[in-house]
């Protein structure tokens, strides 16, 4: 065997496919070459795609192999195999590519079950698992609420209508049981059902906690969040407006189209002006103009060449 062959044990690859976008549940994320012995011929494992799993802080792309142990994270156009930690059964991790789609979303909810388990401190699993129950629950009891208003009003909403009133791509288990809540998808919820103010700014300062696992979303900030979305989306949706809960997505569109149609409208408004972003996304033109700029060099005196720089750009009276 040559050594080309040989360099290529133990690395990974992702295809192109998956960089530019197409990351559908159980499609192949890229692929692991492995040996058993160094001097075996290396074989090419397909990585199969699990979806996203939160580690700590951050957000990685999940993937593994069909009947192997082995955990793969992908992130910024990079995949690499995850020391440490290894799947129980490797024999249960079977091939995605003929499954339906349910069974592909149930295949993959249940490895990141189980990596997430691994990855994660016990006392802090407990906590995230017990506040996760809760915001299923809570969502639950807000759909199940509409639905049996709006069957006061003659209109009939099942829990799939909502779904599907979010994004188009949604299933009724991606609204009531998402895999990791969000701050996006509280705001969504909130917004499709038209709840109110109070009950949507708690929805998503939780769905905000367990995104981001920092106490900076208070209710205050919760609530502005959802009052300018509000706004925002009676100028797309007047219908919304009229209608609150009882709009029928499948004629006006979902929420996902509503919002994205309207930001490539402002992009193309200011592509067209010539505006700069900055000014479209409402920053100001002079922010970090007069800010020194970062050093990318590796000296190690470097911080001290950029004192020097900026005590020799001061005014002797200002000393």
């Amino acid at each position: 065997m040559s050594n080309n062959y040989r360099s290529k044990r133990g690395t990974c690859v992702l295809t192109a496919s998956f960089k530019i976008g197409n990351r559908d549940i159980g499609r192949v994320l890229g692929y692991y070459y492995w040996s058993k012995q160094v001097n075996y011929s290396v074989k090419k494992y397909p990585i199969y795609y699990a979806g996203t799993i939160t580690i700590g802080q951050v957000v990685h792309h999940l993937g593994v192999c069909a009947w192997r142990d082995e955990v793969f994270l992908s992130r910024f156009g990079e995949v690499w195999k995850l020391d440490g930690v290894v799947l129980p059964d490797p024999k249960k991790i079977s091939n995605p590519s003929k499954m339906s789609p349910n069974a592909r979303k149930a295949w993959a909810d249940g490895i990141a079950r189980v990596v997430a388990d691994a990855t994660t401190p016990d006392n802090e699993l407990l906590l995230i698992n017990e506040a996760v129950r809760k915001y299923h629950a809570l969502v639950s009891a807000l759909v199940n609420e509409r639905c049996i208003k709006a069957a006061s009003y003659g209109r009939r909403r099942a829990p799939k209508d909502y779904a599907k009133g979010i994004s188009r791509d949604w299933t009724q288990s991606d609204l009531l049981k998402p895999r990791e809540p969000t701050l996006m998808h509280a705001l969504m919820v909130s917004l499709v059902l038209a709840l109110s103010a109070n009950k949507a700014a708690d929805l998503i300062k939780l769905g905000s906690w367990l995104e981001y696992r920092v106490p900076l979303f208070s209710s205050e900030s919760s609530l502005a969040l959802y009052h300018n979305a509000c706004w925002q989306l009676s100028r797309l949706c007047p219908t919304w407006h009229a209608e609150s809960f009882l709009c029928d997505f499948t004629l006006l569109g979902s929420l996902e189209e509503l919002f994205y149609r309207q930001f490539m409208r402002v992009m193309g408004v200011a592509e067209a002006r010539e505006l700069p972003v900055i000014d479209v996304a409402g920053v100001s033109p002079g922010f970090g103009i007069n800010e020194p700029k970062w050093r990318t060099d590796s000296n190690e005196n470097a911080h001290w060449a950029v004192e020097f720089e900026e005590m020799a750009q001061l005014d002797p009276k200002e000393e």
